[in-house]
């Protein structure tokens, strides 16, 4: 009968250089939400490539906000101390779209589609991803 072994963990080398992601905490949490929210971001992107039949040129400026939240998400997680600020700012900024949004799909010729995945990735994610910034910010600055 064969026995099961397992290795040993790898040891890391502390060194000086940019800090190291934090394994839990709001940082990790944000992390994945911001993932989640560039991933939504691409998908809708490529949505819009293939009914525009195709066309690549429709992808560029769609695609700056999903690379933009992968770069920050990236940059939350090793603990800059700037990146949550910017995030809060990108996802306010887009709340703020959405509720302009709303508030154009209030004239009549106007229509807007209001449901669970809309209000999940346009609401509900950036709220909870700005309130764990805000976490993220005030454990910053206790340090």
């Amino acid at each position: 009968m064969a026995t099961l072994t397992t290795m040993p963990p790898p040891v890391v080398a502390e060194a000086s250089g940019p800090p190291r992601p934090a394994a839990d905490g709001p940082a990790a949490v944000a992390y994945v939400l911001l993932l989640v929210q560039a991933a939504a971001g691409l998908l809708a992107m490529l949505g819009l490539v293939l009914i525009m039949g195709g066309n690549p040129a429709y992808a560029l400026v769609p695609s700056i906000k999903p690379v933009l939240l992968l770069v920050l998400a990236t940059a939350v997680v090793r603990g800059r101390r700037r990146a949550a600020m910017a995030v809060i700012v990108i996802e306010l900024v887009s709340l703020t779209g959405y509720g302009l949004n709303l508030l154009i799909g209030l004239v009549p010729q106007v229509d807007v589609t209001v449901n669970l995945v809309t209000l999940l990735t346009n609401v509900a994610l950036p709220v909870a991803i700005v309130v764990l910034c805000r976490q993220i910010r005030a454990e910053q600055a206790a340090r």
